[in-house]
């Protein structure tokens, strides 16, 4: 992990690219390929970071091509944000807001919680940490009770705790993000070959068209996995 700490434009990347490479030693006449995010800096044509990377490696190696992939953790953490089901979200990030957005209202939930004995608190959700998004749902499944009965005492009630459909839209997500969750910690780590992760894609793919007819909004998201 390198900080930018100033601007972040494709030649502010390109440096600090070259900068930490450099300081571990890497031989860019070795360089075959180079994975990105897809974020226009990295990928504009003219001025881009692949480009300068692209210009850099075949300076040294005699002009042999080098390949640029989309980097599959990121792609599976746009298909992760990409299953939104707002009716669902937008109650819990509204109700969640309204418990850590006060002070009063968060250390109160925290004080009953404790009190029966519940070893942790409600998170808030961002959306810039998608994984927030799993750790949030399981939690506020955990607690809905609780938390059903302490916004009713600071008179506002949430009206979906009443219908049994949205629970169990619910209970869906919180599954289903779990496995997004997991999956992504499986694309993790050193010492793995692209076709293991390949691998790891294609039997959740497999996992999740079990369960296409059971729930129609798995559908896109196995398309877009």
């Amino acid at each position: 992990m390198v900080p930018m700490m100033d601007t972040s434009t494709a030649n502010d990347i390109f440096n600090s690219l070259v900068g930490v490479l450099k300081r571990v030693r890497v031989d860019w006449s070795r360089a075959v390929s180079i994975a990105i995010d897809g974020a226009t800096s990295v990928i504009g044509k003219k001025a881009g970071v692949v480009k300068k990377f692209r210009e850099k490696v075949q300076a040294v190696s005699g002009g042999r091509e080098c390949w640029t992939f989309h980097c599959i953790l990121h792609q599976e953490a746009l298909c992760c944000k990409s299953l939104k089901m707002d009716h669902v979200m937008q109650v819990v990030v509204q109700t969640v807001n309204f418990i850590r957005a006060r002070g009063l209202n968060h250390r109160q939930l925290d004080s009953l919680l404790s009190d029966k004995g519940f070893p942790y608190g409600l998170p808030y959700h961002t959306e810039v940490q998608w994984l927030s998004r799993g750790a949030v749902l399981k939690r506020f499944f955990d607690l809905r009770e609780e938390i059903e009965n302490f916004i009713k005492k600071k008179g506002k009630p949430v009206l979906e705790f009443q219908s049994s459909e949205w629970i169990q839209d619910l209970a869906f997500m919180v599954d289903i993000t779990q496995h997004m969750n997991n999956l992504n910690k499986m694309l993790q780590g050193r010492k793995r070959l692209v076709t293991q992760y390949c691998d790891t894609i294609r039997a959740f793919k497999l996992k999740l068209s079990f369960g296409r007819h059971q729930f129609p909004v798995m559908t896109p998201l196995i398309s877009l996995v």
